[in-house]
């Protein structure tokens, strides 16, 4: 066997034992990034502030928040390569925005006390 065919053999091998080893919510990162940029979004990590732009992941976490004037509703979605928080001012529930559901959402991306956050974004819910 010639050195190019042993080390192809052995970077399979590599591959294989590195997934073997990783952790599932690894795993899940790295699938949530790879349906990301397949489907044509930009990943969180990529994201720049102030970019109109569209992100494609999963809801981690939904929010009520209570305020005397208004209400607005906060959900968190994750693309496995960072977190951004999504809010919908004036709502108090969006149907089908729930915890690990897939979204892709689109809006501009700015920074809110600290953290990345897109206001009153279009989203469209995709199948589980």
């Amino acid at each position: 066997m010639n050195q190019a065919a042993a080390d192809s053999g052995s970077g399979k091998w590599v591959s294989r034992l590195r997934h073997a080893l990783s952790s599932s919510a690894e795993l899940e990162s790295v699938h949530l990034r790879d349906a990301s940029l397949a489907s044509g979004a930009r990943t969180i990590e990529q994201a720049k502030l102030r970019d109109y732009l569209t992100l494609q992941g999963v809801i981690s976490m939904v929010t009520l928040n209570p305020s005397r004037g208004s209400r607005w509703l906060e959900a968190d979605i994750d693309d496995g390569t960072g977190r951004v928080t999504l809010v919908w001012i004036g709502r108090r529930e969006l149907p089908g925005i729930t915890p690990g559901r897939s979204v892709r959402v689109t809006s501009r991306l700015t920074l809110a006390h600290g953290r990345r956050v897109m206001y009153n974004p279009l989203y469209t819910l995709l199948a589980p």
